[in-house]
């Protein structure tokens, strides 16, 4: 049985595209900062899906609190802008700009909203591009953004850690 941890953090997206590697990025940056054996830090890449299936279908390891950071491209957003996106508010008309990797990513984390005590934040870099071949390397607003949101984060789990 995997081990149990109040707060999940998970960076998804593919550090090989551009600004895909955002999530990857501020992870990689968190995992240097916070050490504390109650916070799981992680990168996901593309298989955050395989891992919210198992939040739904295992209620014993259903953490207090995740957190997910991901790439985005959001219409009138500017490169580098993060956003904090709700489950509840998202326009599934506007699925491809915030995929998580794909569709059904987003259902089931409005199901983990609906139907678990899981508080969710979900935080977006806006890209500037995601490449479709491989160019490994953030563009300069995103790289500035890493380090805020990366601030913004670790603010979040002292906070919690706090509590």
């Amino acid at each position: 049985m995997a081990r149990w941890y109040p707060l999940c953090v998970y960076g998804c997206g593919n550090p090989l595209f551009g600004d895909d590697g955002a999530g990857y990025a501020v992870i990689s940056l968190l995992k240097k900062r916070i050490t504390s054996n109650l916070i799981f830090i992680e990168n996901a890449g593309t298989s955050i899906r395989e891992i919210l299936f198992d939040y739904l279908i295992n209620p014993a390891i259903r953490p207090k609190q995740i957190i997910l950071v991901d790439a985005v491209k959001i219409s009138g957003a500017y490169p580098g802008e993060i956003l904090e996106i709700d489950p509840e508010k998202f326009s599934f008309t506007s699925q491809g700009d915030v995929s998580l990797h794909q569709c059904p990513t987003m259902n089931m984390l409005l199901d983990l909203k609906r139907h678990s005590n899981i508080l969710i934040k979900f935080f977006g870099i806006q890209a500037l591009e995601i490449p479709y071949d491989i160019r490994p390397g953030l563009s300069n607003p995103v790289k500035d953004s890493v380090i805020r949101l990366a601030d913004k984060i670790s603010n979040i789990v002292n906070g919690f850690l706090k509590n």
